[in-house]
């Protein structure tokens, strides 16, 4: 297998992803619509699974986006979403418990050590 001679990391020609796309603008741009298309309509399920299904693809979304911009924020905004849906399962799990108690249950808590973890 011949070796890339390209400089440019984002934009090789001989990288693809599972759906044969290149990494290069145009096909992530592609993706990215190809995603938004099918992200499901949260009235279409439960409250919880459709914000679960909602986050899940605005994460994947904001990853492309990342990589045609570099703009580091999305990746805030990936956490954001991350802790935002291990809350929401928690409040699911824990119907009984007061927000103060969701915001301070463990579960939560591992989600906030884990993404601080993650970005020493």
């Amino acid at each position: 297998m011949e070796k890339c001679k390209s400089n440019r990391r984002w934009t090789c020609p001989c990288k693809q992803n599972a759906n044969g796309l290149g990494t290069d603008e145009k096909s992530v741009r592609i993706l990215i619509a190809g995603i938004e298309k099918i992200t499901p309509d949260t009235e279409d399920f439960g409250e919880v699974s459709g914000s679960l299904a909602l986050n899940s693809t605005a994460a994947v979304c904001e990853a492309l986006r990342f990589i045609l911009d570099n703009k580091t924020e999305r990746i805030s905004d990936i956490g954001g979403l991350s802790y935002d849906s291990a809350y929401f399962r928690a409040c699911e799990v824990y119907p009984k418990l007061s927000e103060s108690e969701i915001k301070n249950h463990q579960d939560l808590q591992n989600e906030i050590n884990w993404q601080l973890e993650k970005t020493k």
